[in-house]
């Protein structure tokens, strides 16, 4: 990612790490626990927590399914919701 794309990431979340940290800590689940819920690293979530980059759609989606945040972590994060067919789907092969 080039940095002006890094950065463009970071003015437009703002306060979308306050907003995944609120959801984390009101679930009572550790950055750790979270990570391992959703999938992905330990310092993922620190970062996307310090607003240095933000997840890729289909994370932010996994990340608000897991806090049960209703889209409040994918609009923090620039991402309409999903209707809620599409966001439940499983892939059967």
């Amino acid at each position: 990612m080039h940095e002006a794309a890094v950065v463009a990431d970071r003015v437009s979340s703002i306060d979308a790490g306050e907003t995944l940290k609120h959801y984390r800590a009101a679930a009572g689940l550790s950055q750790m626990s979270l990570a391992v819920r959703v999938g992905v690293t330990l310092p993922a979530v620190s970062g996307w927590e310090r607003n240095l980059y933000r997840p890729r759609r289909p994370t932010a989606q996994r990340l608000d399914d897991a806090l049960h945040a209703d889209g409040e972590i994918l609009a923090a994060f620039g991402y309409a919701p999903l209707p809620k067919a599409a966001s439940q789907a499983t892939y059967t092969g």
